[in-house]
């Protein structure tokens, strides 16, 4: 009768910050961003201007997160804000400032990303719908009228570039419309608060419990091998993987080798074990290295 038992420890080595639940949600950037110089293909505020076809923004906010449209308002421009139940922003209207008029209105997936922003003026509207993968925007539908035209935008991204923090810096847009396809160069230059706090990593784990699920596994799929068992080895093999941000486990490497036979059935064993709950830094998904040892014992 085989005799194995497994010992779960964890170690985690990614260092990105959460997205704080504040108005830089509106920019969809991680960490204490200070400030955000953009060059896009697509404008988002009012405040936007254009050359050859590109836009150039500026967004800043104070250390706890405000806008800091909203927190220092410039003399003489009146702003309403309107909030969710959970402090994010829904509605900045500034409809009453003549000719400069507008309003900006948001709306929220279940995981605190923008699905929809709309922006308003005098001159017309801009409607942006976002699609996701792992909180990072991959492509997005905008709906623009002017007067009596009415245009369709879709434009999808190639990212190139990332900071420290997660924060992409360089990508490339590709825009289509009915009648042509564009691509843009991208940039975006961020500032940080200096030291900004790092959020606590939340361990990745099996559905159900680790000691649960490996139980089950070790009993229905990890065996002794024989030649392994006649030449009288055991002990301890650690294998190392990754897990993904959506869970997948990836890259099982032996960390801690006892006889090769027993390091190849280890290997197998962690291949066939179902996806994890991935490590979450606060409510941002991260990709961790997960050590599991695996002890062989006669």
């Amino acid at each position: 009768m085989k005799k194995l038992s497994i010992i779960i420890t964890s170690l985690l080595v990614i260092g990105i910050l959460n997205t704080y639940s504040n108005d830089r949600a509106i920019c969809n950037v991680k960490g204490k961003v200070k400030s955000i110089n953009l060059k896009t293909a697509i404008g988002h505020t009012p405040r936007s201007s254009r050359s050859s076809g590109e836009t150039f923004e500026t967004f800043k906010f104070t250390e706890e997160g405000v806008w800091d449209e909203l927190a220092n308002p410039k003399q003489g421009v009146k702003l309403q804000a309107e909030r969710d139940i959970k402090g994010r922003l829904i509605k900045v209207d500034a409809s009453q400032n003549y000719d400069k008029g507008y309003i900006m209105q948001w709306e929220y997936n279940d995981d605190g990303t923008v699905a929809k922003y709309i922006y308003q003026d005098n001159n017309g509207s801009l409607t942006h719908y976002y699609i996701y993968s792992n909180k990072v925007i991959e492509s997005e539908f905008v709906s623009g009228k002017q007067g009596d035209e009415h245009n369709v935008l879709q434009i999808t991204y190639d990212y190139l570039e990332t900071d420290k923090y997660g924060n992409w810096t360089k990508r490339k847009a590709t825009v289509k419309d009915d009648i042509s396809t564009k691509e843009f160069d991208e940039s975006c230059e961020i500032t940080y608060y200096e030291n900004a706090p790092q959020v606590p990593i939340k361990p990745p784990y099996f559905h159900g419990g680790n000691q649960k699920v490996l139980s089950f596994y070790m009993s229905e799929y990890l065996n002794y091998p024989k030649d392994a068992r006649k030449a009288g080895k055991s002990g301890k093999v650690v294998i190392k993987f990754t897990v993904e941000t959506d869970g997948r486990i990836t890259n099982p490497v032996v960390e801690r080798s006892i006889y090769p036979s027993l390091d190849a059935e280890a290997i197998r064993f962690v291949k066939l074990l179902p996806k994890m709950n991935p490590a979450m830094q606060g409510n941002t998904p991260v990709k961790s290295t997960f050590r599991l040892p695996i002890n062989f014992t006669l």
